[in-house]
């Protein structure tokens, strides 16, 4: 692939295009009586684009990704499935005191319909704990997609470290 980057102040402008072409003939067919399983390989084409800001105390993006190659037919077996088609993101981060800090992150994908939402917030005490807990909901509403294996794996989580 290739990218180009541009940092103006605090805005940084990044864009590129990337080509993931999958190494053929290393898999082996599994096969047995009646079935014969082949794996298929696509080459997959891929423009992107973010605009980044970048405070003391917060950082903004806005993301855009966009396949351009050819979409696998539904009806091809055992091929992969792209994540995402022609999809949009935000993602923001917040940081208070050197102690708290909240991130929120959407994507969300104007050809499928699918969205992802994450969200965390931790907080430093005791120089050496932190404290997270976040959140990370999706929607996929068509059969087609990546995502909709996943759709009923919405999750909360909390997390305790401690540095030694």
């Amino acid at each position: 692939g290739a990218g180009l980057s541009q940092k103006l102040y605090n805005i940084t402008f990044d864009g590129g295009i990337m080509h993931i072409a999958p190494n053929h003939g290393k898999d082996n067919d599994f096969e047995f009586e009646s079935l014969k399983i082949v794996p298929t390989y696509n080459n997959e084409t891929y423009a992107h684009a973010n605009i980044g800001i970048d405070f003391n105390n917060y950082k903004l993006s806005f993301n855009a990704i966009s396949l351009l190659s050819k979409v696998p037919s539904v009806l091809e077996s055992f091929s992969k499935i792209s994540k995402w088609r022609q999809a949009f993101g935000v993602k923001g981060e917040l940081s208070l005191f050197d102690r708290f800090t909240a991130k929120a992150d959407y994507k969300f994908d104007t050809i499928l319909s699918d969205s992802i939402f994450t969200a965390s917030a931790n907080y430093l005490f005791l120089n050496r704990a932190l404290l997270e807990v976040g959140i990370e909901f999706l929607e996929s509403p068509t059969s087609v997609s990546y995502w909709s294996n996943f759709r009923s794996n919405d999750s909360f989580y909390t997390k305790l470290s401690y540095k030694f």
